[in-house]
């Protein structure tokens, strides 16, 4: 295979990534909290050992993503740019994975697919091709 083509998907992703980092990084902190980042704020407020009390009080959604901001703002701060920067990190760090999985076509447990308009849960029963007919069907329908 000659260097060019062997070169071209790395060149890809990283214009993809380079894009990705552009549209979440520009203007990050010029507008103030939204109204889910400032509860993010009161919940990350408190010390580590009242932290899941906090986000069982205020929130609904699992604790994870509330530890990790935790010690984010307690290494960087917390100003709008600076708390904005952890889900733009996040979403820019997921580029690479994606394209990842995409080219090895590969199907997470946790994909959703979609069978006769519902959505249901790929099965982790895998083919000789390593991947379930269902993320086969979501693959073809996504990348064609």
């Amino acid at each position: 295979m000659p260097l060019a083509a062997r070169l071209a998907p790395g060149i890809l992703l990283g214009a993809v990534v380079v894009g990705a980092a552009l549209l979440r990084l520009v203007g990050l902190g010029e507008q103030s909290y939204w109204y889910d980042e400032l509860a993010t704020l009161n919940v990350t407020s408190v010390g580590f050992p009242d932290l899941l009390d906090a986000v069982k009080a205020s929130e609904a959604t699992p604790p994870a993503y509330y530890f990790v901001a935790k010690v984010w703002r307690e290494l960087f701060g917390d100003g709008e740019a600076v708390l904005r920067l952890l889900s733009a990190a996040s979403g820019i760090a997921i580029v690479p994975v994606v394209y990842a999985a995409a080219r090895r076509r590969i199907c997470l447990p946790l994909f959703v697919c979609s069978s006769a308009g519902r959505p249901i849960g790929c099965s982790t029963g895998v083919t000789r091709h390593g991947e379930t007919p269902a993320c086969r069907r979501a693959t073809s329908f996504t990348l064609s």
